[in-house]
């Protein structure tokens, strides 16, 4: 059974990572696709715990995803918080190899990273759409 998140249904799981995972869904409003990626409360306040920044690196993430808008980053739709989780709702890509796109994208951090105005994508966490 799909879960339910305030207007938005969370079909499958199409992705894993260190802090939740990542859903293909739709928005029960206007029937588009969209990704979700959940992240865990609880793994969050552990992380900081440990690191101390996770939290402000993922409110960076947020606010420069909502500022974003380029046809090379995936759009953040929506910020919906339960109890228990965040969830980003973002723009779902389906465009392609997911392990082709990560190579591209380790190539465009490479190239970035030689520049002088470097901004650091990977603390960021920003998803590139090719």
């Amino acid at each position: 059974m799909p879960k339910q998140v305030d207007s938005y249904i969370l079909e499958r799981v199409i992705g894993k990572g260190q802090f939740g995972e990542v859903y293909k869904g739709y928005s029960k409003t206007d029937g588009r696709d969209i990704a979700v990626k959940a992240i865990g409360k609880i793994l969050i306040k552990e992380r900081n715990k440990v690191q101390g920044k996770f939290l402000e690196l993922l409110e960076t993430e947020i606010k420069v995803l909502k500022q974003c808008n380029n046809q090379n980053i995936i759009k953040l739709y929506d910020l919906k918080k339960t109890s228990n989780n965040f969830y980003l709702i973002l723009e779902y890509c389906n465009e392609g190899n997911f392990f082709l796109m990560c190579n591209l994208k380790v190539i465009l951090v490479n190239i970035l990273r030689s520049e002088k105005n470097w901004l650091n994508l990977r603390q960021l966490n920003i998803w590139f759409r090719f």
